[in-house]
C-alpha cells in the first residue's frame, strides 16, 4: 500500500466515530503497520483516551422547564419498545437481549435483524421517527458494540422524542456517572436481568410511572451534532 507522506511541519489527526471493532468490516487498511507512529493526535469519542473530545452528541438541561401535558402524552401510547439495528450478528448481540425483553413487554424488532424497515432513508433520522412521539413508549439505543465511552447517535438523536431511552451503551456502570439523573435507563444498572426487566414492564403498565420518568427526562434536552462538531474542530485549530 502506497501510504501518503506527511509534511515537514504537518499535523496529522486520527479521527473515529465508531467503536474500534467496526472499523475492520471494511477490511483492516487503517490499521496497517505502515500507519504506525503516523498520526500526531486522536480525536475520538473516548474521553479517557483522545487529545481532543468529539463525542456523538450532548445532553443539556433546559433553562426554563417544559409546561406540558405528561399524562395525554403518556396515554396516548399504544406500543411498547422499538428496537432499529443496522447491523446483525454484532458482539452486543442486541436482537438477543431484545426478545428476552419480549417476555416482559411488547417490544418491536426492525432493520436488518427484524422486520424490514420500510419508511425513510437508511442511516437518515427523519420524520419516520416520529413515531416514537406518538406510539412508542421506548425507544431501544441499544449499541453495536459495548466499547468505552461509546455512545451513539442511536442515543442522542432520539433523545428529544417522547420516549424514554433505554441503552446498553459504555462499559459496566458508565450511563450513571456520564448523563444525569433519571435522563437515560441502563440495562446494567439493575441487580438481575428479572429486576431490569420487571422496571420496565411496572413502566409500561403504570402512566403513572412514566410520567416521572418522562419528566425527569424533560429536563434537559440533546443539542444538535452541529455544534458538538464545530466545539471539536475549534479546538483542533
Amino acid at each position: 500500500m502506497d501510504v501518503i507522506r506527511r509534511l515537514l511541519g504537518q499535523v496529522w489527526n486520527f479521527a473515529a466515530d465508531e467503536s474500534p471493532v467496526h472499523y475492520n468490516f471494511d477490511g483492516e487498511e487503517w490499521s496497517d503497520d505502515d500507519w504506525r507512529h503516523r498520526f500526531n493526535w486522536t480525536m475520538t469519542y473516548d474521553k479517557t483516551n483522545k487529545d481532543i473530545y468529539l463525542p456523538n452528541g450532548k445532553l443539556q438541561q433546559r433553562t426554563h422547564p417544559n409546561i406540558r401535558n405528561y399524562s395525554a402524552i403518556a396515554l396516548q401510547k399504544t406500543h411498547g419498545g422499538i428496537l432499529i439495528s443496522s447491523h446483525r450478528n454484532n458482539e452486543a448481540e442486541i436482537e438477543t437481549y431484545a426478545k428476552i425483553l419480549q417476555r416482559y413487554i411488547p417490544i418491536d424488532i426492525n432493520g436488518k435483524c427484524g422486520h424490514l424497515w420500510k419508511c425513510g432513508t437508511q442511516y437518515i433520522h427523519d420524520n419516520c421517527f416520529d413515531i416514537l412521539n406518538s406510539t412508542y413508549k421506548f425507544c431501544l439505543a441499544f449499541e453495536n458494540s459495548l466499547c468505552r465511552c461509546y455512545f451513539s447517535e442511536k442515543l442522542f438523536e432520539n433523545y428529544n422524542n417522547d420516549s424514554l431511552i433505554v441503552t446498553t451503551g459504555g462499559v459496566q456502570g458508565e450511563v450513571s456517572v456520564t448523563f444525569p439523573h433519571g435522563t437515560v435507563i441502563s440495562t446494567d444498572s439493575f441487580q438481575s436481568v428479572d429486576e431490569r426487566d420487571e422496571y420496565l414492564a411496572a413502566l409500561h403498565m403504570s402512566p403513572e410511572l412514566y410520567v416521572v420518568r418522562l419528566k425527569d427526562m424533560d429536563k434537559y434536552y440533546s443539542g444538535s451534532y452541529s455544534s458538538v462538531h464545530q466545539n471539536a474542530m475549534c479546538r483542533l485549530c
